[in-house]
């Protein structure tokens, strides 16, 4: 077995966005000039090794801020998904 991995606020907020839908990365407010659809796929792919995705608190609450930067409906999908995620990885 392999060891965790801890990601960021922005490599955390890309997986959730792209996990909602991978068109709102481009949509996303604080994604769409830094990231990409195959940016997502390689996140997945890279974290996909490892045994566990480790949350640290001060991240959840900043990716939970920042992923609401976006119109609705689109802001609640991603709220919900990250409700899920949380609630797997907590």
């Amino acid at each position: 077995m392999n060891n965790p991995v801890v990601l960021d606020t922005n490599l955390l907020m890309l997986l959730i966005v792209g996990a909602t839908s991978r068109d709102y990365i481009s949509i996303h407010k604080r994604l769409s000039s830094d990231f990409t659809e195959t940016e997502y796929e390689i996140l997945v792919d890279l974290i996909g090794v490892y045994s566990d995705i480790v949350l640290l608190p001060r991240i959840v609450a900043e990716t939970s801020s920042l992923v609401r930067q976006v119109i609705n409906p689109i802001r609640q999908r991603i709220q919900v998904t990250f409700k899920n995620f949380n609630n797997i990885y907590y």
